[in-house]
């Protein structure tokens, strides 16, 4: 199961009502739950994920028609950046054909919001400094961003963490 611990902007542009989200749940596989956030650059709307423990994140744009595929786009995001990390083809794969559940639930950490604030200012500046969207390559902005010093991660880097939870360090 995935979980998307959104904030009220994105539930708002997802459409999710309070009914409609689910009880917040302990991360049942690894890279399992996530925050979701979101931005306007260039008047188009991006989501930023960051994983719970890792604070791995990425970064997609979106238009309202993608919000009934969301899990699909979310998936292929998520593979593109574990390719261009290294991540092994058997990991990759086994989240590319993952067929579980997605659930929305609040999010539940003010400091892991925070987190999630920094990486929007980080990638916005980044972007604008690029260009703008259309100048940039999303996945290698991710690749950068995972490679600073998180503090709430004791100033490692969200790619060692992710690299460690998935059983994958040298």
């Amino acid at each position: 199961m995935f979980q998307f611990k959104c904030t009220k902007k994105v539930q708002d542009f997802i459409g999710l009502k309070p009914s409609d989200l689910s009880e917040i749940e302990p991360e049942r596989f690894v890279l399992g739950n996530w925050f979701v956030n979101s931005f306007i650059q260039n008047r188009r709307k991006v989501l930023v994920f960051m994983e719970e423990k890792t604070l791995f994140s990425f970064i997609i744009g979106v238009r309202k028609e993608h919000i009934k595929t969301l899990r699909k786009h979310f998936l292929e995001g998520l593979c593109l950046q574990l390719k261009a990390e290294d991540i092994s083809p058997q990991t990759v794969l086994a989240f590319s054909n993952n067929e579980t559940v997605l659930h929305y639930a609040k999010t539940d950490n003010r400091s892991k919001v925070g987190s999630m604030t920094d990486l929007i200012n980080l990638y916005s500046a980044w972007i604008e400094s690029a260009g703008g969207l259309s100048e940039i390559d999303v996945v290698e902005m991710g690749m950068k961003l995972n490679r600073v010093p998180q503090t709430n991660l004791k100033l490692t880097y969200a790619i060692d963490e992710l690299r460690y939870a998935l059983g994958e360090t040298t």
